[in-house]
């Protein structure tokens, strides 16, 4: 939206000015009466609409006749549309421990489990598997 330090009646439209400074104009001229006593300003974009600005482009908003001593303001709000808008995360599944228990102990596993192992093999220790390394108990 745009408007001006005076009250006063004009023709306003908006146009984009690319890199190689050719203007574009996106919005037809318009008599409005824009007053920033009041708060009457003159918007771009309507219900529904949207504006892309690419890398270098710059909006401007222009006017017929300037009042003597009056400036042209834009206030505009820019959404980055590359980046999304939310970021989903699959929530954690609760892990629930029990106490350890003699000759067990938890073993790291991913992120939301974890295990039991058993030192000594199979038959747990002191109980023949021995060379097979610790195996994991559900």
């Amino acid at each position: 939206m745009l408007f001006s330090t005076v009250a006063e009646t004009q023709n306003y439209w908006f146009s984009i000015l690319s890199r190689d400074g050719i203007d574009f104009p996106v919005t037809i001229p318009a008599e409005a009466t824009v007053d920033t006593a009041i708060k009457r300003y003159y918007p771009m974009l309507r219900e529904g609409m949207e504006l892309k600005l690419f890398p270098g482009e710059s909006l401007y908003g222009y006017r017929d006749d300037a009042t003597a001593g009056s400036f042209l303001y834009i206030y505009a709000r820019f959404i980055e549309s590359d980046l999304p808008y939310f970021q989903y995360r699959e929530p954690l599944k609760p892990v629930t421990r029990k106490a350890s228990e003699h000759g067990r102990a938890f073993a790291s596993g991913k992120l939301s489990t974890s295990s039991m192992v058993e030192p000594g093999g199979p038959g747990g220790p002191g109980e023949g598997g021995g060379g097979g390394g610790p195996e994991p108990v559900i």
